[in-house]
């Protein structure tokens, strides 16, 4: 929350002083776009596309009038409200298991490549994979010199690949825009968060922009806006967004190139006053993700050779700051489930772990593989983390992690899984450097990008995926 009698870093904003502290903003008018068109390949593109007025680094809000509400969701949208049969709790088929004992094996039952989305694009951030009630959405952010999107592609727990939705966020002719991409899923209320960050544009001589979007269990887009930037704001693909603490709430973790990073919540897509710096509160750190659980809020800062780690419980008490020295520069992920948390970093030298608990200061570190790594992510589902990892041989490599619920956190990694191209589809090509897990109702879904620049060589595809399932 924001002090009034303190000072914040100059390039924090201005209008957001002033209208904290009883000032007012002056705020530019909304600009609507039909919602329903279809580009040829016949996805909708829909939403409301309001621009904020122009002001320091913390996003303005938007003003009465300038973005719609999220959409109301319908019967088969609703969080956990009249869903099909068989999509159950997302932590049914993963049964708490302790650590070292025998788990069930993970097999592969579908595998295959994503759709191409319209636009060829040059560069691509994510992917990023989150669970809903009614299967796996995968969300990638592509650019081009036309055009910057946000591709979401429904992927149901059979592996069947369902509907795919483009949004088309802010045109650059002839310039590389993309600054990052996040994602989150609130189940609370069945609706999704998107954040496309793009950089200034030379050619038309706008400025920054941030692209938000809420989105349904299906994928279809709800409503979106458009913030104006006075400068970039870099998101991470891992776990750079988070359900909040009440139904339509968000929280976005950001980082300055000069200037620290920091939380920024949303009701919906509406960003509201309260920004928070994200632990350690440097202004030379650029490391920025979060994520939630029902009694824990994680957050990740720091810089690439020191993350710190912070726990805060979501119903008031201290928060614990841990630190992490020696895994060296690499992707980084993180997760949080009931009171703990975990990092896992890919390095050359392979996967760390570190998880802790609030209220302790106890923690636990795993070195989990030794082979380099060039991508992670990690899902906590039940009693157990699944952890999945890109290689530069084409492969991903899929852990679980037991005893995440144990009273002192003894964590014990299984490898379940190496997926190569021999056995899965749209691999070919893989460069290790992008990839993203999630896992409910016995399920794991592993999605990855091929290479974040497709068009250097022919790729047979950009983006594909696999199913794992535990017991079949």
């Amino acid at each position: 929350m924001i002090n009034c009698n303190n000072s914040i870093h100059p390039w924090l904003v201005v209008a957001v002083l002033v209208s904290a502290c009883g000032g007012t903003v002056d705020e530019a008018p909304a600009t609507s776009v039909d919602s329903g068109d279809s580009n040829d390949a016949g996805i909708a593109e829909s939403g409301v596309d309001a621009t904020a007025p122009e002001a320091g680094y913390v996003i303005p809000e938007a003003g009465p009038g300038e973005a719609a509400p999220p959409a109301e969701a319908g019967p088969s949208e609703a969080g956990h409200a009249d869903v099909e049969a068989g999509y159950v709790d997302v932590e049914a088929g993963f049964a708490d298991v302790e650590a070292g004992a025998d788990l069930c094996p993970l097999t592969l039952i579908q595998s295959g490549v994503l759709p191409d989305p319209p636009e060829a694009g040059n560069l691509f951030a994510g992917p990023i994979a989150v669970a809903t009630d009614q299967g796996f959405l995968i969300q990638i952010g592509q650019e081009s010199p036309h055009v910057l999107q946000g591709y979401r592609v429904a992927v149901a727990d059979d592996g069947t690949v369902g509907a795919s939705t483009v949004t088309s966020a802010t045109s650059c002719p002839g310039s590389t825009v993309l600054n990052g991409i996040a994602t989150a899923w609130n189940p609370t209320s069945g609706t999704g968060f998107l954040a496309l960050s793009a950089k200034e544009c030379q050619a038309s001589g706008s400025g920054p922009r941030m692209h938000v979007e809420n989105f349904g269990a299906s994928g279809q887009s709800m409503a979106s806006v458009a913030y104006e930037l006075p400068g970039p704001l870099v998101l991470d693909s891992n776990q750079s967004a988070a359900e909040g603490s009440v139904a339509s709430n968000f929280l976005l973790a950001a980082s300055m190139p000069v200037g620290g990073s920091f939380l920024y919540d949303f009701d919906g897509i509406a960003v509201s006053f309260d920004v928070t710096p994200i632990p350690p509160g440097t202004t030379d750190a650029n490391q920025a993700h979060v994520a939630t659980s029902s009694a824990l809020r994680a957050t990740v800062g720091g810089s690439p050779n020191a993350l710190a780690l912070a726990l805060s419980p979501t119903g008031g008490g201290p928060t614990s700051l841990h630190t992490i020295v020696g895994w060296g520069e690499g992707a980084t992920a993180l997760a949080a489930w009931n009171q703990r948390a975990a990092v896992v970093r890919a390095t050359t030298d392979g996967v760390h772990v570190f998880a802790a608990q609030t209220g302790s200061n106890a923690a636990t570190e795993l070195h989990v593989d030794t082979e380099p790594r060039y991508s992670v992510d990690v899902a906590a589902v039940g009693d157990q983390l699944v952890v999945a990892a890109g290689g530069t041989s084409s492969d991903i490599k899929v852990w679980r992690v037991t005893g995440a619920g144990s009273v002192d956190l003894d964590l014990a990694p299984t490898l379940d899984v190496s997926l190569s191209p021999t056995e899965v589809t749209g691999l070919a090509g893989y460069d290790g450097q992008r990839v993203a897990v999630a896992a409910a109702r016995g399920r794991v879904l592993v999605t990855w990008v091929v290479t974040p620049q497709p068009n250097t060589v022919p790729y047979p595809s950009i983006a594909g995926y696999a199913i794992l399932a535990c017991g079949e």
